[in-house]
């Protein structure tokens, strides 16, 4: 009989089947909980990526939301930190680094000239 890890084995469907959300997701959601499950949560290279793509959308549709453009890059700063596996007070440096190139991304970004008329 082959060694048992504490609670549900690979594969296990139980959750999915009949946990306390089952009913509320829909069929695509619950695969997508499903992947989320199987990531590796020591590599978030995958969130990383996914924030790093909603950052230069939010960027591109809405640049004057300063409060969530500063929420993504810490987001992203401290999953860097995360993948890097930093002390602690390397990720706040590493945070505070990328708040400052953000910054003076949206400085220049609000002082720029524009091809509208007043």
């Amino acid at each position: 009989m082959p060694n048992r890890r504490r609670g549900a084995q690979p594969g296990n469907q139980n959750a999915r089947t009949h946990g306390l959300y089952a009913r509320a997701l829909s069929d695509h959601q619950a695969e997508q909980l499903a992947r989320a499950r199987e990531a590796d949560p020591t590599n978030p290279d995958e969130e990383i990526a996914l924030l790093r793509a909603r950052l230069a959308t939010l960027l591109e549709a809405a640049p004057e939301r300063f409060d969530l453009v500063i929420v993504a890059t810490r987001a992203i700063a401290h999953l860097m930190a995360v993948r890097a596996r930093l002390q602690p007070a390397d990720a706040q440096a590493l945070t505070h680094a990328v708040e400052r190139v953000v910054g003076s991304l949206m400085h220049q970004l609000v002082t720029a000239p524009t091809d509208d008329p007043p």
